[in-house]
């Protein structure tokens, strides 16, 4: 994906960074810790361009399998990842639904 980028096509990857349905809450709900500290370790992870920590994420993660109990939804950010070739990525919009839900935004280079 990687030579696809630096032909000047744009890669879209669509996923959400928690996605655990049977946590959702109501609108304006705290932000349950495992989820808050999944997204900070995520960010960071990314930040950092540790990929190897990445991969592992369920293992390493705090919050990992609260916030994916199944990584279908995840997993789009690694192609994302695949395709940026090493560059840290710049977050573009957050907010929390349900509680629970993060939906973060993400350009890479």
């Amino acid at each position: 994906l990687g030579t696809l980028r630096s032909q000047g096509i744009g890669i879209l990857a669509s996923g959400a960074i928690t996605h655990n349905l049977r946590a959702l809450a109501p609108e304006g709900s705290p932000v349950p810790e495992w989820a808050s500290q999944f997204v900070d370790w995520l960010e960071q992870k990314m930040a950092d361009e540790d990929r190897l920590a990445l991969l592992d994420y369920r293992q390493q993660a705090p919050g990992a399998v609260e916030s994916h109990p199944h990584d279908d939804h995840l997993r789009p950010l690694f192609v994302a990842l695949g395709a940026a070739d090493g560059v840290a990525p710049t977050r573009l919009h957050e907010s929390w639904d349900g509680g629970s839900l993060y939906m973060g935004a993400y350009r890479f280079g």
